[in-house]
């Protein structure tokens, strides 16, 4: 596969690792703003913040500590070129980490008053 703006080739797998983890990392984003939206704030202030954060969050905790970008961007962060390692250490938690979010969004919309607007 040849990455039409570089110009670079890449193998399957390593497209389908790249595909998983933006998978991964579009869901993760999209439940958080849902569930932001959901608690009252306005989406466009959300989808802002959220983008400007993921977008600079990973440059400005770099130079830091490896740990704390690792965990920033936990779902997304390349572990390792092996399948089974992608599934068990970043598929799994990343389903259990989006059913934790989608409990909070149904919680977050349920409990909102939404005739009050």
């Amino acid at each position: 596969i040849i990455v039409p703006w570089t110009g670079t080739t890449l193998s399957a797998q390593t497209f389908g690792h790249y595909l998983v983890q933006c998978l991964m990392m579009n869901i993760s984003i999209g439940l958080v703003q849902l569930l932001l939206s959901y608690m009252g704030l306005v989406m466009e202030h959300v989808a802002a913040v959220l983008i400007a954060l993921f977008a600079i969050a990973q440059w400005l905790l770099t130079p830091l500590v490896d740990g704390a970008a690792r965990m920033m961007f936990y779902f997304w962060y390349p572990i390792s070129p092996d399948w089974s390692d992608i599934v068990i250490c970043q598929v799994i938690p990343c389903f259990g980490f989006c059913s934790l979010l989608i409990m909070a969004c149904i919680v977050a919309f349920n409990s909102r008053d939404r005739l009050k607007n």
